[in-house]
């Protein structure tokens, strides 16, 4: 018999745990047109100690149920219940609604259910529950029935998920020992991390210790050398492309299992581990009988660039009693400071600094510290305190007119309170000395960005820059070696275009090619200047009206720049695909089953379509249509059709899914693939022209700004004019309703940076460091931008960030009258730089001096994939980030993605409602669950081209206005900036034909 008891409000709700619950679509009872669903909250495993049994309301969310009432007001009562593959009926939970009115649509949660029972198979599972703190793994049904007063049914649904059983300790292996311990000695720089555990999913994080003092905590706390979040093996291979771990530094890693609980990721960390990476070419030598301490002689010394001293190693039992010279491993910390022999022969590098010339028995060490001095004021000693330039490094040519200084003071006391003196000089040329330019104090602080009102750096110069400690009197105590740079920026480069060349640079790769968009004066590439572009070094590889796509070594930048009718050159803009996803587990099929009846094709004349996508997997589009049907095209300039792969290629393939369900089984599908917008330029004209393909969608694009988003520029005119008559071009209206910011700019307190709120002058954002974000801002200033606007990312203080070659996550393109030709700045690939979901400020400056600044720009900030969070909140208006979506043809068809809040919307900035339709955007494709516009696009393509197959007589206008008799809420003259036309139901209309 079943039992009442108030803390089956704990126990119940443990049971709706999962790890994932699709969205299921809705059963209505025979006799009604009630709609039920149940969707459960993903989550993973859950703890008794989530829940106060004696109150519902404080319960974590479990599931939502969702009503829509029929044509009839009556009372209803929804019930849920819950039960186990192994165990059975575990229980239900009740919610009276009362008297709910016709057309009513009611939400509830499981805090909201009122009354819950438990069946007799719950019994053990409290035990098992109250013991581990956690439900054990199972299938779970969770059933859902809406009854009336007289207890019919009238609305059901049921959905299935799986739990973990939260097994989720995680113990970390190798390389290293707990930390505190002496730590090892690792050799290859890319070491392989290992650890046991039985959770899915890791987060990895790795920190440079600067103090071997410190603890596990105050490791964490500092900002990690490399995060790589969501790994799914228990190995790890630390990665080329990461930053190199230097010879001599000792570093520290944690790793975490993820688990996803009702409050939210949480992380189960391992115990840390530290490691020190062995430098110098000596093997380590076995540890002495008797002998316990060694020391090296001389403990310190100064000499010159390239000098030499000769050290050697004495060892002492643990009476303290010389045992006399002994032969140890030497290496150099860091290794560019010199060379050292087998035999203790140190030969010092040419440029100033201080090194640590370590020797090593066993498991003991000690160091000499060796300063290498130019004549320069130098400390002495291991126990002295100094100060060191950080950024710029010596030699770097720097593209920045306005760079951020910072330095580092080492020593025993270098916690203290400090000034600092900043000095900056410029080379005189001609007469071989330096003449200085300004100084600026710094109290406690290590960094200071050159000050805007002495004016910008001048490109081709080159300049001197040294920090002071000062004493308490103001007078220079120490200082640091000087360093020289040289500052190298023309206007006509972008930010990140600057921002490759100079990792290149640093590199020594800077006769690699790059792949840019270039912005020449005039409409077409004439001979003289294709003369003058080849040349400089280019390869033209695809040119479209003033915009050329060009293959350059970094080299060659300058020389094109020197170009008169080169008026922009940047990298292309980084592509987007429209879609969220999530693990399913083994839950969908590859194979498809067209709606249209495959028995009468002769009801639909031949037709052919063409989706344009980043990338196609052609094995797994074989798994879903015929070969036969399929046709692959590819204007990428490496010919791959699967574009980069992985997400590129999945993509492709899904949005096919998503078409093929809906379309004619004797049409011809074109797959098309391209990487940058001039390549889609080509693509598109080939297939209108050559294929004659009447219906074109495409599901990607690229957070763009060739205009102000009202569909002005050179590539939304061409798309106009490519489709004329002849084609419709349906496309994705973006995911970007939770990642877009607009505003005019105000700075009312006058601090230069634009007022996002009443007290704040910044956006605040929680990023997580498992993503990669693209940050996009324009304003409406596009046939010649006067206004000079910035963006720069902060961490949550309010501090600069800087990457590890000290350059500021900013963007700072010269905006003004013959500079860079467009009023854009754009942040590519961001990862946020500490481990986890932390907060960071963003700022939108203004580089235009006040007295020459024009009225006020309107501006457009895009941030994808959305923040986790932001304040002020995102602005879903507008918020089309599209530039092929605000194409002001009407054969350009916008889709959105019904009921789901990140779907984009209209309207455009020139006032026209988008988008045209909208429909479900929900796919299940390998194992993931696939939620976007990019997925309702392709399902209207193939509604569009059913019909024209249908009626291959009838115009686009006409197969367009057929469409809008099947959509809900059937209103044919009213259009919102939210579904536009309304939702095409695409089951009507395929039976309809």
């Amino acid at each position: 018999m079943p039992r009442h008891c108030q803390t089956s409000i704990a126990t119940l709700a443990l049971l709706a745990a999962v790890l994932f619950c699709a969205a299921p679509q809705s059963v209505a009872a025979q006799e009604s047109n009630v709609d039920a669903t149940i969707v459960v909250s993903p989550i993973e495993t859950l703890r008794l100690g989530d829940f106060d049994p004696t109150s519902p309301s404080s319960a974590p969310l479990i599931f939502t149920v969702t009503i829509r009432a029929d044509d009839v007001e009556r009372n209803l009562r929804a019930v849920v219940r819950v039960a186990g593959e192994r165990v059975g009926l575990l229980g239900s939970a009740t919610a009276n609604l009362g008297r709910v009115p016709a057309r009513t649509t009611v939400v509830l949660t499981n805090r909201e259910f009122s009354s819950y029972d438990l069946a007799d198979a719950a019994n053990d599972l409290v035990d098992f529950a109250s013991e581990r703190g956690v439900l054990p793994a199972d299938n779970y049904s969770f059933s859902l029935t809406v009854h009336d007063s007289i207890d019919d049914v009238v609305g059901e649904d049921e959905d299935v998920a799986t739990t973990s059983d939260g097994a989720a300790e995680v113990f970390a292996l190798a390389p290293g020992v707990p930390v505190g311990d002496t730590p090892e000695f690792v050799e290859t720089p890319q070491p392989i991390f290992l650890w046991q555990s039985d959770a899915g999913r890791f987060n990895f994080s790795l920190y440079e210790v600067r103090d071997p003092s410190a603890s596990p905590d105050d490791i964490a706390a500092s900002r990690p050398v490399f995060v790589q979040d969501g790994i799914e093996l228990t190995t790890f291979a630390y990665p080329a492309y990461a930053e190199a771990l230097k010879p001599g530094s000792t570093y520290a890693w944690l790793v975490e299992s993820v688990l996803q609980t009702a409050a939210g990721a949480e992380g189960v960390p391992a115990e840390m581990l530290w490691f020190t990476m062995r430098g110098g070419a000596s093997d380590k030598l076995e540890a002495a009988p008797g002998l316990t301490s060694i020391s090296v002689a001389p403990q310190e010394q100064e000499i010159p660039p390239a000098g030499v001293v000769q050290l050697t190693a004495e060892g002492f039992d643990a009476n303290a009693t010389p045992l006399g010279a002994i032969d140890v491993g030497w290496q150099v910390v860091p290794a560019s400071g010199g060379e050292v022999t087998s035999e203790g022969l140190f030969t010092a590098s040419d440029r100033p600094g201080v090194v640590a010339v370590v020797a090593e028995r066993g498991d003991l060490s000690d160091f000499a510290t060796i300063t290498i001095s130019n004549g320069a004021r130098t400390p002495r000693g291991r126990d002295s305190v100094y100060v060191a330039m950080l950024s710029p490094s010596e030699g770097i040519v720097l593209m920045e007119p306005s760079p951020t200084f910072s330095w580092q003071i080492f020593g025993a006391d270098s916690s203290a309170a400090r000034v600092f003196r900043l000095s900056l000089a410029e080379v005189d040329e001609d007469a071989g000395t330096s003449v200085p330019l300004w100084a600026r104090d710094v109290r406690n602080g290590l960094l200071l960005r050159y000050p805007s009102d002495e004016g910008p750096l001048e490109s081709g110069r080159r300049y001197i820059a040294r920090v002071a400690l000062l004493d308490s009197s103001g007078a220079i105590a120490m200082a640091s070696d000087p360093v020289e740079f040289a500052l190298n920026r023309d206007p006509k480069i972008s930010w990140e275009l600057y921002n490759a060349w100079d990792e290149a640079q640093r590199n020594a790769t800077d006769s690699v090619h790059v792949t840019m968009l270039t912005l020449i004066a005039g409409n077409q590439l004439t001979t003289s200047l294709r003369d003058r572009i080849v040349q400089a070094g280019a390869t033209i590889e695809v040119a479209e009206g003033p915009w050329l796509q060009l293959r350059v070594p970094f080299a060659s930048l300058p020389e094109l720049a020197a170009i008169d009718l080169v008026r922009m050159m940047t990298l292309p803009s980084p592509h987007v695909l429209f879609h969220r996803r999530t693990a399913l587990g083994d839950r969908s099929s590859a194979h498809v089953t067209p709606l249209l009846e495959s028995s009468a094709p002769e009801r639909f004349a031949p037709i052919d379509v063409a989706i344009f996508e980043f990338g196609f997997d052609r094995a797994a589009v074989e798994e879903l249509v015929d070969p036969s049907r399929v046709r692959y095209h590819t204007f990428r300039q490496d010919n791959r059709i699967e574009g980069t792969g992985g997400a590129d290629a999945l993509h492709g393939v899904a949005t096919l899914k998503a078409m093929v369900e809906y379309l004619p089984e004797n049409a011809t599908i074109h797959l098309v693939n391209f990487n940058t917008e001039p390549e889609f330029q080509q693509a598109l004209r080939f297939a209108v022209d050559e294929l004659n393909a009447r219906v074109l969608t495409c599901s990607v694009s690229w957070a763009n700004a060739y205009d102000d988003y009202d569909g002005t520029s050179f590539f939304s005119q061409n798309i106009e004019e490519t489709l004329g008559e002849k084609a419709a071009l349906v496309v994705a209206a973006g995911n970007f309703a939770e990642s877009h910011w607009e505003s005019t700019f105000n700075d009312a307190n006058g601090d230069g940076a634009h007022d996002f709120s009443q007290q704040d002058s910044y956006l605040e954002l929680e990023l997580s460091s498992s993503r990669r974000y693209n940050l996009l801002l324009s304003w409406d200033e596009w046939t010649a931008p006067n206004r000079d606007l910035d963006i720069e990312i902060l961490d949550a203080r309010g501090e600069p960030l800087f990457d590890r070659y000290g350059r500021p996550y900013a963007s700072r393109n010269l905006q003004a009258d013959g500079q860079f030709a467009e009023p854009l700045e754009r942040i590519r690939g961001f990862r946020p730089p500490f481990a986890g979901t932390q907060k960071y400020r963003l700022r939108v400056l203004s580089a235009t001096p006040e007295r020459t600044r024009p009225s006020p720009p309107a501006f457009e900030l895009y941030i994808y994939p959305p923040p986790v969070s932001a304040a002020p909140a995102a602005q879903p208006a507008s918020s089309l980030a599209s530039g092929i979506a605000t194409t002001r043809s009407q054969h350009v068809i916008p889709v959105g993605a019904s009921g789901f809040k990140h779907s984009s919307r209209g309207p455009t900035n020139d006032g026209r409602v988008r988008p045209d339709f909208s429909t479900r955007g929900a796919l299940e494709y390998s194992s993931r669950r696939f939620e976007g516009t990019s997925f309702a696009t392709p399902r209207v393509a193939a509604a569009l081209g059913s019909v024209l197959a249908r009626h291959p007589e009838w115009t686009l206008e006409q197969a367009v206005t057929y469409l809008r008799q099947f959509v809900t809420p059937a209103d044919p003259g009213n259009k919102d900036n939210v579904i536009g036309w309304g939702t095409l139901d695409l089951e009507t209309l395929v039976s309809s034909l």
